[in-house]
């Protein structure tokens, strides 16, 4: 699973969460961020691995369910990349590092229904962009290889390793609301905000060429995220899946319908 979030002065960051399955090379890693502690928590006790954090953020790191795994503490498993400039040169070995590290638990249940059999009664749905200020996530349907081709910032992403696009079978537009100032901020004097991912809301959901209006719920941080259409849980396609956390206002489009963001 892959989330999107936003961070300083209207940019998002990455999280990749990663189960079974646990690559020789991810990155670049960069610095943690206190909405990550919430995703986080609906996993169970995960392996948090990220590079610094400010100074007053470490404590909390320190207090959450899961296992410290920061460059700081396991820095002879990252490794600097010489093609890259700091700080967007810094991978890890997930593999490795797991390996050395105790007290993670297995992956939680989250409930979710997988399934091969495409959906239907959808929206039909080429592209979609999401939009933050300093920052763009969007999508193109490929028929060929059913799934998404994700872009960042207008830029088809890729595998660092294999030069492949990165395909997602899932997408989740999650609205929630959203903190502009948690308490924290970066070394320009730019507000962290906090993202609210335990409430409910409006989402839109889309595997197979299609969009389906949904609801997302979760009770409590421990929960997972339930994410239904209609009354009916939505049932995921197996394989990768994108969260994309976009606070109400912000402009979603999609084409060849453009639909409304919620609370507009």
């Amino acid at each position: 699973m892959i989330f999107v979030e936003e961070v300083e002065a209207g940019l998002t960051r990455i999280a990749a969460v990663y189960n079974s399955s646990m690559p020789t090379k991810v990155g670049p890693v960069r610095s943690a961020r206190i909405s990550d502690l919430e995703i986080m928590e609906q996993f169970g006790t995960p392996a948090f691995a990220f590079s610094g954090a400010q100074q007053k953020f470490l404590p909390l790191i320190d207090q959450a369910n899961l296992v410290n795994a920061s460059h700081g503490l396991n820095g002879k498993l990252y490794t600097r990349q010489t093609d890259k400039n700091a700080p967007h040169n810094l991978t890890v070995d997930l593999n490795a590092l797991t390996n050395t590290l105790t007290g993670m638990s297995g992956a939680k249940d989250m409930g979710w229904t997988f399934s091969d059999v495409a959906a239907t009664g959808g929206t039909q749905t080429t592209s979609f962009s999401a939009k933050w200020p300093a920052s763009r996530v969007g999508a193109e349907w490929d028929a060929t290889n059913n799934a998404w081709v994700v872009a960042l910032d207008g830029t088809p992403a890729s595998d660092a390793v294999t030069n492949q696009p990165l395909f997602a079978k899932n997408i989740i537009v999650q609205f929630v609301d959203q903190l502009a100032d948690s308490g924290f901020q970066d070394k320009n004097g730019n507000k962290t905000p906090l993202i609210q991912t335990v409430g409910s809301g409006e989402a839109i959901v889309m595997r197979d060429g299609q969009r389906f209006e949904a609801t997302w719920s979760r009770a409590m941080a421990t929960d997972p995220t339930t994410y239904t259409v209609g009354a009916t849980p939505y049932v995921f396609a197996p394989g990768q899946t994108w969260v994309l956390f976009v606070p109400k206002t912000y402009p979603v489009t999609f084409d060849p319908e453009t639909s409304p963001t919620p609370g507009s």
